[in-house]
């Protein structure tokens, strides 16, 4: 049935119109629910990492909101602030020694080598950097300066 008229009887069926804007509106409810859903999800995740967000399988980058979670409770220890602040700080140094690229390993273990002479082996235990945070230490540092957008790069989780 073309634009509600019957091609048989070539009569025009009266609730065409109201059909076609029934359709519509589903479809937008339908968008709106989406939406809603997607930002529900992206909420979960912590905020410099939402536009990443994989609503196929709820992850950033590979990781779920939960692992992101425990990275930020880790983040907002005294450890993590300040290992956090050097990543930047090192990271922001190398790029402005003239580094496109580097790799989180390396400032990772500059820290720990540091730290580590810093606080001695009867400290050493609340500045430890788990393997797991270098990923998300790097994405987070490229999220704290313009300078430092792509200057890590990720592997894809598998």
């Amino acid at each position: 049935m073309k634009d509600g008229v019957c091609p048989a009887c070539r009569k025009k069926d009266p609730l065409f119109e109201a059909r076609k804007d029934q359709a519509k509106d589903s479809a937008r409810d339908l968008e709106r629910q989406a939406a809603n859903v997607m930002n529900e999800i992206r909420s979960e995740f912590p905020s410099y990492v939402r536009d990443a967000v994989d609503i196929t399988d709820s992850t950033a980058y590979g990781l779920t909101a939960n692992e992101w979670a425990d990275f930020e409770e880790w983040r907002h220890t005294p450890a993590g602030r300040e290992i956090s602040n050097l990543v930047v700080r090192y990271a922001l140094q190398m790029k402005r020694r003239g580094w496109e690229h580097f790799a989180i390993e390396a400032v990772v273990n500059k820290i720990r080598w540091e730290q580590a002479l810093k606080h001695g082996p009867e400290d050493g235990d609340s500045f430890r950097i788990n393997n797991n945070w270098k990923k998300r230490l790097a994405i987070w540092a490229m999220t704290r300066s313009d300078d430092l957008k792509g200057f890590f790069r990720l592997r894809e989780t598998h």
